[in-house]
């Protein structure tokens, strides 16, 4: 046949009107197939074998349009119809109409996707973008890198929280799916509030790391990509930006430049300063707050950045642990000083990241430096928009310094992207135990022993907690019974019944308790979670409650200069001054007592401190109280139970600190009168 004729007779017979017709009116049913399909939970195989058909089809109507002709008495095939009896171009213009109509459905079909109402699963958050990293399994030989499993799923998520369109459930939430044969993907994504999950395993043998990945659909367990990964250890340094920037792309999220650009940059050139981190981090992210577990990260975050001084994300962490070592064991100037110089450095490194803002907001709320925290919180938030871990801290440093409602809205973000996180709900406790939400307060404590039932942390907490709630000391002995047996970190377990002993004013068994502990350092007497202390002091608290001031005297002069240090290398930290205040009220030393109290308000004065925090009223009133001072004390203890956070009238009226006022009229109508939720920002 020639060319000529054949192309006039395709366009005779209306097969191109019929090609566009078929793909026009097969794109739209494609359309509505892949949108309603999975409301009514239709499998994904469903939709691929509608959209083959439709494919499979298009030859076919090709063919059939070539071969027959719709005539008024029916099909015929095109060779049996005379020229002058078609009606070929009649039926072309009702398929110039059919096309016609199509067309507009599909304008008025994007027009409604584009720029209709968006559901919230649509949206930046939603279903169809949310994503849980499950436990990498460790198929190394050596079990002792498990470290580099569980790093590789922690980078992975690192780098999936940077990108804005996608909801990433925290690593501590996913951390009880570890074993993988008992696995039921649908009830993990219906528990975690998501729609995909990561799976993977990690072989590491000597210098090659193997790491295979898939990605599952959790509604109906199809695996929509997966990948295997072998590099050497140097190029898998990068491994976890790709693996994030093809589950975005998979899971349809738009990045920005700036979200590319970090996914494709090294977090360092170092392979061997990359391992160190990785088990700086393992050592980090354990449940249980240990200074041992705190100063093995340091250490090894310390020789990370030795090898690679421009590894940011390292130098970061490494600021991080320093401010925990600083707020829970070792509060020193020295230790902040160098945990914020990091946190610059990392910034002058990489000022958009993350993790370094988050350090330095904390070194800055730690030492009182308070006009700058919410803007680092916000940094660090705009720069790690789905990491759990950043929104739960930036609620505890919110809720540290009485600024209640920004710390609510970040709890709030913090308990989608970490539904399981125990230490979520442990801090949002103790925040709604600060605005004295006692109902809310117990649920989240509840929930926090419920999801990590052997922490000794949460569980000597909770017994602390029922003291001031309830007054009820048998309420708080039922908590520590359900300690782990043999356990006692850091001597708070001690420090914990201790304290009981005291309240219940059985003064000897407190000492008893005391002398069998057998290091010097202990935490103060406030249920073990106070820092620590030497233990001669809080022997010296002990015989001074139970009235034996000249033993109480010789063990506070025995002890003493150690606070009397710390306070001289932190001259503008009210805490150390208030420490040094406490036990010179102690030994009688009135006078000096009182200078170390005044000292403590005008640095809060001067530095626009929250004046109403429990550590600082609370402590004034005590001095101001034992040095005879009672009318600098009841207006300080007035202010704490209406301002204050976490001060509770059953301390006043169980705790032997207050027995040198306790006659005085002031102090009933003190207890007598309601407690006011306090008011803040």
């Amino acid at each position: 046949m020639d060319p000529k004729n054949f192309f006039a007779e395709l366009k005779r017979r209306n097969v191109y009107k019929t090609a566009v017709a078929y793909a026009v009116v097969a794109w739209l049913l494609i359309q509505i197939t892949t949108q309603t399909f999975p409301f009514f939970e239709i499998p994904k195989w469903a939709v691929r074998l509608v959209i083959f058909l439709f494919v499979l089809g298009f030859p076919v109507a090709l063919i059939f349009a070539w071969i027959f002709e719709l005539t008024p008495e029916g099909l015929k095939r095109t060779v049996e119809v005379a020229p002058g009896a078609s009606i070929t171009r009649r039926t072309g213009r009702k398929l110039d109409f059919i096309i016609m109509a199509v067309l507009l459905a599909v304008i008025g079909l994007l027009v409604v996707t584009w720029h209709g109402p968006r559901s919230a699963e649509s949206d930046e958050g939603g279903l169809e973008k949310s994503i849980a990293v499950l436990p990498f399994e460790n198929m190394s030989e050596e079990a002792s890198n498990a470290f580099f499993a569980e790093g590789i799923q922690d980078d992975v998520l690192t780098s999936l929280a940077r990108i804005k369109e996608l909801k990433v459930i925290s690593r501590s939430s996913v951390m009880s799916y570890r074993n993988r044969a008992t696995r039921n993907l649908r009830e993990i994504g219906r528990q975690l509030g998501v729609v995909h999950i990561l799976e993977g395993s990690v072989r590491k043998t000597a210098d090659r790391v193997l790491v295979n990945v898939n990605l599952v659909d959790t509604r109906d367990s199809h695996q929509i990509w997966a990948e295997r990964y072998d590099r050497t250890l140097a190029n898998s340094l990068t491994l976890q930006g790709e693996l994030a920037g093809e589950i975005a792309n998979a899971l349809r999220a738009t990045l920005s430049p700036d979200e590319k650009a970090r996914l494709e940059t090294k977090p360092t050139e170092n392979p061997d300063a990359y391992v160190l981190y990785l088990r700086g981090r393992d050592y980090q992210l354990r449940p249980e707050l240990s200074r041992q577990n705190y100063q093995a990260a340091e250490g090894l975050y310390r020789q990370a950045v030795a090898l690679d001084p421009k590894f940011v994300l390292a130098r970061a962490r490494l600021s991080f642990i320093q401010t925990l070592l600083f707020s829970y064991f070792d509060h020193t100037a020295a230790l902040l000083i160098e945990a914020q110089r990091n946190a610059e450095e990392a910034l002058r490194q990489d000022p958009s990241s993350g993790e370094a803002h988050l350090a330095l907001a904390r070194c800055l709320s730690d030492g009182k430096k308070l006009d700058a925290v919410p803007q680092e919180l916000a940094a660090a938030i705009r720069y790690l928009p789905n990491d759990g871990f950043v929104a739960m801290v930036a609620a505890v440093i919110q809720g540290q310094n009485g600024w209640h409602q920004e710390a609510l809205a970040s709890y709030e973000r913090a308990l989608v992207l970490s539904p399981r996180e125990a230490k979520v709900f442990y801090n949002y406790h103790v925040l709604l135990e600060d605005m004295r939400n006692i109902d809310g307060s117990r649920k989240a404590s509840d929930r926090a022993l419920e999801l990590a039932p052997d922490s000794i942390f949460f569980r000597l907490n909770r017994a602390r907690a029922e003291v001031k709630w309830t007054g009820d000391i048998n309420r708080c002995k039922t908590f520590l019974a359900g300690l782990p047996a043999g356990q006692d970190p850091d001597g708070r377990v001690t420090a914990a019944h201790c304290t009981v002993a005291v309240l219940e004013r059985n003064f000897p068994e407190a000492l008893r308790l005391l002398a069998a502990y057998p290091n010097d350092s202990i935490p103060l007497l406030g249920g073990g979670l106070d820092l620590p202390a030497p233990k001669i002091v809080v022997e010296g608290f002990i015989h001074l409650y139970a009235g034996d001031l000249a033993a109480a005297y010789r063990c506070f002069d025995q002890g003493r200069w150690v606070w009397e240090v710390d306070a001289r290398d932190n001259p503008s930290d009210p805490d150390a001054h208030l420490r040094v205040g406490l036990i010179y009220a102690g030994m009688g030393w009135n006078a000096a007592a009182k200078a170390e109290a005044d000292r403590a308000s005008q640095i809060t004065a001067a530095l626009h401190l929250p004046a109403a925090s429990e550590s600082y009223l609370v402590d004034l009133a005590s001095i101001y109280g034992r040095i005879g001072e009672a009318d600098l004390a009841f207006p300080l203890l007035e202010r704490a139970l209406a301002e204050s956070i976490g001060f509770y009238p059953n301390e006043l009226r169980l705790h032997p600190q207050w027995d040198p006022i306790r006659k005085d009229p002031r102090f009933e109508k003190i207890l007598s009168q309601p407690v006011v939720t306090p008011t803040r920002r």
